[in-house]
């Protein structure tokens, strides 16, 4: 396991077998979960970034048994450095662990084929007044949905109600790692720029059949 380790009396991993449903019963048995290629670690710290509940002895190798929104725990402290500098020092050696587990992960991985993705932003007001050929960079792992249905349950609204996404192509052989059939999420690396190359409102029916939508077109840097 990657750097960072834990006093030895907080250290209380144990050797289970990895269940194949979480305990709300929500998530089938992800792909990810039966690769021979990842470690066991990488693989329970892919479980803790999907939130997808496990046991209490199991989050050591996440974040912490308090916090059980890892995905969104994670990169909060990779988007915003006030937030990483308030976290104990057994935070953030666990944030540490995590990060480096899902970078390690993530570049084992690759799509198969070349495919779109995309994603809903649940607080669009960060890329509002942003135009074409603008430079976005995210310190955060990507999480995009193949499906357009899925990405909507995410999409918050702008002041034009319009429903906000981004989408971009991710080229076969690029890191990318397939997260679950349930939501289709595909989960990309951390710190990627990206340039908008078009900006286009799309009427209710076009995009979405019930939703106007301001869907922003991405190219990675």
């Amino acid at each position: 396991m990657s750097g960072y380790p834990l006093p030895a009396e907080q250290d209380t991993r144990v050797e289970e077998p990895i269940p194949p449903f979480d305990r709300r019963g929500t998530y089938p048995h992800p792909p990810y979960a039966s690769r021979k290629d990842l470690t066991r670690e990488e693989i329970l710290a892919l479980f803790g970034y999907q939130d997808i509940g496990l046991p209490e002895h199991h989050w050591d190798c996440c974040l912490s048994s308090e916090r059980h929104q890892d995905c969104f725990v994670i990169n909060r402290a990779l988007r915003d450095e006030p937030f990483l500098a308030s976290l104990s020092p057994h935070d953030k050696n666990l944030f540490w662990q995590l990060r480096d587990l899902l970078d390690s992960a993530i570049l084992k991985s690759t799509l198969s084929e070349d495919v779109w993705v995309i994603k809903g932003l649940g607080d669009p007001g960060w890329v509002s007044g942003m135009s074409e050929t603008e430079v976005i960079a995210d310190p955060g792992y990507g999480s995009f949905s193949l499906h357009p249905g899925v990405a909507r349950q995410y999409a918050g609204y702008n002041p034009d109600n319009e429903r906000v996404f981004l989408t971009r192509s991710v080229l076969r052989g690029t890191p990318a790692l397939y997260m679950d059939a349930k939501e289709q999420e595909v989960l990309l690396p951390r710190d990627i720029r990206y340039a908008i190359q078009e900006i286009i409102h799309s009427p209710a029916g076009e995009f979405l059949p019930d939703d106007e939508a301001l869907v922003y077109i991405l190219t990675a840097l």
